[in-house]
């Protein structure tokens, strides 16, 4: 089963992302706080990666103050997969918000910056 089938890595990544953005928490401070490269929390975020292991499921428990329990989700496939709709469905907190606006700021730059080099180029 690939990890977009998989209910309980669906659930995974949105109660760690909901985690990180309810806390105002970057991907790099998690990563520094919790021993983890920034790439597998990064990986994790987008579902790029599967579950994680053991130790790291600990230290990210231990790290949010809850338990490895909650970051994987219940046991039954159907209610976990009932559980990611409604995280899906939660409205973005304002410092969720706030960090998109702010990527979003830093891509239109590096898009106009891509984009005066094309002119260049064409010129």
């Amino acid at each position: 089963m690939s990890q977009e089938e998989n209910p309980r890595s669906l659930f995974f990544r949105a109660r760690l992302g909901t985690l990180l953005a309810e806390r105002g928490i970057s991907q790099r401070q998690l990563a520094a706080a919790t021993k983890l490269t920034p790439q597998s929390v990064s990986n994790y975020v987008r579902g790029t990666r599967s579950l994680p292991g053991a130790e790291e499921l600990y230290a990210l428990a231990k790290y949010f103050g809850v338990s490895m329990e909650s970051l994987l989700g219940p046991n039954d496939a159907q209610q976990t997969a009932e559980d990611v709709k409604k995280v899906a469905c939660m409205p973005p907190s304002k410092s969720a918000l706030r960090r998109i606006a702010k990527q979003m700021e830093r891509a239109s730059e590096e898009l106009k910056s891509q984009a005066k080099k094309l002119n260049e180029l064409a010129d």
